[in-house]
C-alpha cells in the first residue's frame, strides 16, 4: 500500500509541476506571442526565490515563487537595465519581461543564458564583486 501512495504523491506533484510549466508558457506566449516556447522545460538548476524555465538552449525565464517576488524582480530588472552596459562582469540582460500583473504566475524576465558553469561561492564573494562594480557605475572611487 506504501509504494501507492508514493506514486500518487509523484503523480499529484508532477501534475502540479506540469500545470505549473504551462501557465508560465502561456504567460510568456501571451506577452511575446512570435517567441517560440514549444520547447520550454525546468531548468535542472531551480531557485531559491524563483522558478526557472529554459526555453531552447539560451533563454532562461525566471518567474517569482511567492507575491513578495514581484517587487523584487520589478528592482531586479530596473536595475540591470541600467547598469547592462557599464558592468564589466557579464550580467542578465533583461530582453523579455512581464512586470505589470498582480499574480507571481504571469510575472517574469527572461534573458540569455550567460556563458561559463554556475560556481557556488561561500561567503562574500560574488555580492562583493557586485558592489564594487556598483560604487564604479556610480563614480565611486576606485577600490
Amino acid at each position: 500500500m506504501a509504494p501507492r501512495l508514493h506514486h500518487d504523491h509523484v503523480t499529484k506533484e508532477s501534475k502540479s509541476a506540469m500545470d505549473q510549466q504551462s501557465a508560465f508558457i502561456q504567460s510568456i506566449s501571451a506577452t511575446y506571442p512570435h517567441l517560440a516556447v514549444d520547447n520550454a522545460r525546468w531548468h535542472n538548476k531551480d531557485g531559491q526565490y524563483n522558478h526557472i524555465l529554459l526555453v531552447g538552449d539560451d533563454l532562461i525565464f525566471r518567474f517569482p515563487r511567492y507575491p513578495e517576488g514581484i517587487a523584487a524582480l520589478q528592482r531586479e530588472v530596473r536595475l540591470l537595465r541600467s547598469i547592462h552596459g557599464a558592468a564589466t562582469l557579464p550580467i542578465p540582460d533583461p530582453i523579455y519581461a512581464n512586470l505589470d500583473a498582480q499574480q507571481s504566475a504571469h510575472v517574469f524576465m527572461g534573458y540569455r543564458l550567460l556563458p561559463g558553469e554556475p560556481v557556488m561561492v561561500i561567503g562574500p564573494g560574488p555580492i562583493g564583486l557586485f558592489a564594487v562594480q556598483v560604487v564604479r557605475i556610480c563614480g565611486g572611487a576606485p577600490i
